[in-house]
């Protein structure tokens, strides 16, 4: 694959994921709809991760990606507001000395 043509499919789909995302719509532009056939674009696999506080978050990107024809997986993102030194503690998990996480207070 031509990598003038790989670089200009990333810059097409980074613009369109930035319009969506900033323009927050429930229509896509007409050049997103039928740009790509259902790929990864090169890529082995593409992951998803989605707080599941914010369902609107995953709403809307499996809408984009829905109409940019993509194959992807969701995953669970770790909540950091949900994690505490107890559940550290319970998962193994140690904090570096000196480390100070200034918005959890940890």
């Amino acid at each position: 694959m031509d990598l003038l043509y790989i670089v200009l499919t990333f810059q097409m789909l980074f613009d369109t994921i930035v319009w969506a995302l900033r323009n927050d719509t429930k229509e896509w532009p007409a050049e997103s709809r039928h740009m790509y056939k259902p790929d990864t674009l090169g890529f082995d696999k593409i992951y998803i991760l989605n707080l599941e506080r914010r369902p609107e978050r995953r709403e809307r990107i499996e809408k984009l990606l829905a109409e940019l024809k993509l194959d992807y997986s969701i995953f669970r993102a770790v909540d950091g507001r949900k994690l505490n030194p107890e559940k550290l503690a319970e998962l193994g998990v140690t904090i570096l000395p000196g480390y100070e996480d200034m918005s959890l207070k940890r």
